[in-house]
């Protein structure tokens, strides 16, 4: 067992400053950490780690090495830049109030394509037994259950094997669904594996945490076969039993709609099917209307309701209003349009800004539906303006609350026998509809406040050979509690650190086990910036793994674009290029044009490459392979997707040259990465234009420190190394030897002598050869000089 220890002096939590995400979010760039040798840079990007990782209990940590920080923190100056999305609101908070996951193959497929048509406000979620399956996905938080039972291989259309993976991940599952998830939508393919077995096990998790819990499923087409058919309706039934509501989508009756369709097309209408489904109800929570419909009204009607009704249609001209009521409970989708018994009625009316909705309308359309439910039913219902319906209105009805009666499934190549299954009366389909944009979640944050006056952090890490799975526990100040990534499967978050020896090779084994431990992820990503004996050797093993899923499929251009993205002309110097990644390494073409392994090349290069490597294999993993995008009109390619990445010591082993462009290369390329950085060198403040300095207090000083602003930030972005390192910031007032000092003063006097009086031939001689050893002492001591005598 390995133990990492982590000792930060002088970090307490500050009262009034709490880790939390801003209400905007701060724009993507280059942070720069500044501070003597002993101020404590890295211990400030270890906090930042600490909080990044959400380790319980350890929310509110920041830094403060004196009083400044507690005052600016009081005053509301300081704050924690989390980038998201480039200037976008943050929709939701924490872990996401409202999820859909998808599990299994068929549930994933559906989520895929909810996830590519840029729905906001949710977060969309896939768990899956196949591991292959869950690489391919584009959506960023996928979650791997049952690796110790199906190694990654899938649960063979086996339900019980599904089930079983899904148990044995239960608590990854409990953390994926977090503390603030307020609704939860579930949908699979029945009949399958994984779905049919894991959706059960994953809507109990949700429903003990009091999470409103929707299952959206689909009874596979009869061509599937009866033995599928059979498995689907008893993973319906044991899926409504852990369900609040739960919604049944017939493939079948796609013939109906839209006849005979090809196979890969009807897979297809069915993913439509699904979203259609979900966006009502996500529709009537995240949409502001005159008359609102809020979560509470949705709960009300949905909690414990068993089977529901739901339809939409979308109507315009004249008598839109009956026909929108009409159309919205007699989709060919609906195997039952009947809604008389139900006990409660969510009824949603949006209308377009160009037409808006009329008294008599709202009436006809309350009314009717009222006839049909019944009228003991209770009827909620909202009203509200969508400027994308035009002259059109938009009907939503769910109804829940049906008592149960005996029914069953048929269709028209059915051979299920009337007796086989026990269903409720009401089934539960709904039909195609545009769905218009949302409107932002409200937002709420819990706070915690620690105080401690030395805080000690212990990671306790091992492997347990017998489950082939990594454990992580910590203690906090020597109070335990378990490790838990807070913001880990939130959409679209990533976050990664590194430390100053960056490196392929010489690092301690047990913790390059852990950087490629899956349930670890989070904590290794960042686990460098605490060990300084920990390699990046895995990104070596990542390239060559890209090469054989290239060669496997002929379809995954990956690897070839990651080439081109590190072979751009701005990125590594004297046109060194990666060349080739084989069985025998990776090699680089140098400048001489001889083929180099990566081990040959200097510290360099490699410090730089196995940051590149390494940060882009994280994004990869995290996100899939669609993290590229190629700027049209352009040979520019670039990382498209958001996140914080913490590097301690930027400028080690690097030349100046590269010190310079480092900064400038990584926000252009990666532009919605907010880079935190600490460094000695004041080239690497240059890339701050779009961002921020920090400088830390001088260590045994009063000093407050703080954020470098105005001529200081100016002299260090756009001025000359000597001026910056003239500032406050660095502290140096001269900027050369003491010889160089002596010769400069000398200098000064000549010059000063020469306003004067005539020099000699002599002093003109050393006077010329010292304006060509000191060019910018001359002007620069001379006018002082001048200035000084005015």
């Amino acid at each position: 067992m390995k133990v990492l220890e982590v000792n930060l002096e002088n970090i307490r939590a500050i009262e009034k400053l709490t880790w939390k995400l801003p209400d905007k979010c701060p724009p993507a760039g280059w942070h720069v950490i500044l501070g003597d040798n002993g101020s404590g840079k890295s211990s400030f990007l270890r906090a930042l780690a600490i909080g990044l990782l959400g380790l319980e209990r350890s929310t509110a940590l920041w830094v403060d090495y004196a009083a400044w920080l507690r005052q600016n923190a009081d005053e509301g100056h300081i704050s924690i830049n989390i980038q998201a999305d480039a200037g976008d609101e943050l929709s939701n908070a924490n872990d996401g109030i409202i999820k859909v996951i998808g599990v299994g193959g068929g549930g994933s497929n559906a989520v895929n394509h909810m996830y590519s048509q840029g729905i906001k406000d949710v977060e969309f979620v896939i768990c899956n037994t196949d591991a292959h399956a869950l690489k391919s996905s584009t959506v960023p938080t996928r979650l791997s259950i049952g690796q110790n039972l199906t190694e990654g291989f899938g649960a063979g259309a086996n339900p019980e094997k599904g089930r079983q993976a899904a148990l044995e991940s239960k608590e990854e599952i409990r953390e994926m669904l977090g503390n603030d998830t307020k609704m939860v939508f579930i949908t699979a393919g029945m009949g399958g594996g994984t779905g049919t077995g894991a959706a059960p096990v994953i809507a109990k998790v949700a429903k003990e945490l009091g999470i409103l819990t929707i299952g959206v499923v689909t009874i596979p087409f009869a061509f599937e076969g009866r033995k599928k058919m059979q498995a689907a309706e008893v993973g319906v039934k044991e899926l409504r039993e852990n369900c609040d509501t739960t919604l049944v989508i017939h493939c079948d009756n796609l013939r109906e709609i839209f006849g005979n369709l090809t196979i890969r097309e009807a897979f297809t209408k069915a993913d439509n099917i699904i979203m259609a489904a979900v966006m009502p109800v996500i529709d009537l929570v995240t949409i502001t209307a005159e008359v609102n419909i809020d979560f509470d009204d949705v709960k009300t009607v949905m909690k414990d309701s068993g089977a529901a009704v739901m339809g939409s249609a979308i109507t315009e001209g004249e008598g839109r209003a009956l026909r929108a009521a009409e159309e919205a409970l007699s989709s060919p989708l609906l195997n039952n349009t009947d809604i008389h018994g139900a006990q409660k009625i969510l009824l949603s009316i949006m209308s377009g800004e160009q037409a808006e909705l009329e008294m008599d309308e709202l009436t006809e359309i309350t009314e009717y539906i009222q006839d049909k439910a019944g009228q003991e039913a209770e009827v909620i219902f909202g009203h509200g303006i969508d400027a994308d319906l035009g002259q059109s209105i938009r009907v939503t009805v769910i109804a829940t609350g049906f008592e149960l009666r005996t029914t069953t499934y048929t269709s028209a190549n059915s051979t299920l026998n009337d007796s086989d299954l026990i269903e409720p009366s009401q089934e539960e389909n709904s039909i195609l509809f545009e769905h218009s944009g949302f409107e932002k979640l409200s937002e709420s944050y819990s706070e915690e406040h620690l105080q401690h006056k030395k805080y000690v952090l212990k990671i306790n890490f091992g492997f347990n050979s017998s489950l082939n799975t990594y454990w992580t526990k910590s203690t906090e100040n020597g109070v335990d509690f378990s490790y838990k990534t807070a913001w880990g499967h939130n959409n679209g978050w990533f976050s990664a650190g590194f430390g100053p020896f960056r490196r392929f090779t010489g690092g301690d084994a047990e913790y390059e086990k852990l950087l490629d431990g899956p349930k670890n992820k989070k904590l290794a990503a960042h686990l460098s910036l605490f060990k300084e004996n920990v390699a990046l050797s895995e990104a070596l093993n990542w390239l060559r793994e890209l090469k054989f899923r290239s060669l496997e499929s002929h379809t995954s251009g990956f690897l070839d674009l990651m080439k081109s993205f590190i072979n751009q002309p701005d990125f590594l110097p004297h046109n060194t290029r990666l060349e080739e990644v084989s069985s025998e390494g990776i090699f680089f073409c140098d400048a001489n044009h001889s083929r180099v392994n990566i081990f040959e090349l200097s510290d360099g290069f490699r410090s730089v490459l196995s940051l590149a490597f390494e940060l882009l294999r994280q994004l990869e993993s995290n996100y899939g392979e669609n993290i590229f995008e190629v700027i049209p009109d352009t040979e520019m390619i670039r990382v498209k997707v958001p996140g914080v990445v913490l590097i301690d010591e930027i400028d080690a082993h690097l030349h100046p040259v590269w010190q310079k462009r480092i900064g400038y290369w990584l926000t252009k390329h990666f532009p919605k990465i907010q880079f935190f950085v600490t460094t000695h060198s004041p080239l690497v403040c240059q890339a701050s234009e779009k961002g921020s300095v920090f400088r830390l207090p001088v260590p045994g000083t009063d000093d407050l420190g703080g954020m470098v602003e105005g001529a200081d930030l100016n002299r260090l972005i756009y001025g000359n190394v000597l001026e910056a390192y003239g500032t406050e910031v660095f502290g140096l007032a001269y900027t050369q030897s003491e010889a160089g000092q002596a010769l400069a003063t000398r200098l000064t006097t000549l010059n000063e002598k020469a306003l004067k009086t005539e020099l000699t031939d002599a002093e003109k001689i050393e006077r010329d050869d010292l304006r060509k050893i000191l060019p910018i002492s001359d002007s620069e001591a001379f006018v002082k000089k001048i200035l000084g005598d005015l």
